[in-house]
């Protein structure tokens, strides 16, 4: 039922409580135009349809949003940088790898020395352990960080 009908069907139960008669009983069939008085139209002349001041029914309440929160970044932490160590791969030559399935062995010449030596994967010689073979390299773990040795010829 649109507004139209409905304030319709309120005049016509007034009116007809107001000349004594039964509202429930009595419902007001639709009028024509031509059949309607002035009285019909009492809402409109109370409160013309394009009045300045006429707004359409409030649905819903006005909702209070509230102010937004402003989170601050947190501090910058300054992260102190690790002191540099001094690092100096071995001078050591490498000259021979032995792999197999029950060793693995690495031979070295060191600089300024007559002969080679050998280590096994695990073994360690001045500071620097023989951590694995790779093919025509090696990795020596040691104190400053690792060092990788190739053969000379490959570098």
């Amino acid at each position: 039922m649109d507004r139209f009908q409905s304030r319709l069907l309120l005049w016509g139960i007034l009116g007809a409580a107001a000349l004594g008669g039964s509202a429930v009983a009595q419902l007001p069939t639709p009028l024509a135009v031509s059949e309607r008085t002035p009285a019909d139209y009492l809402s409109l002349r109370e409160l013309p349809l394009f009045a300045p001041d006429r707004r359409a029914p409030k649905k819903f309440e006005p909702v209070e949003i509230p102010a937004p929160v402003v989170v601050e970044p947190p501090a910058e932490i300054e992260i102190a940088a690790e002191p540099e160590v001094e690092f100096t791969p071995p001078e050591w030559e490498l000259v021979g790898v032995v792999r197999s399935t029950r060793l693995v062995i690495a031979t070295f010449r060191a600089e300024g020395a007559e002969g080679a030596f050998s280590l096994r994967q695990g073994e360690s010689r001045d500071g620097w352990t023989l951590a694995d073979v790779r093919g025509s390299e090696v990795v020596l773990d040691g104190e400053g960080g690792q060092a990788l040795i190739r053969f000379r010829s490959l570098q």
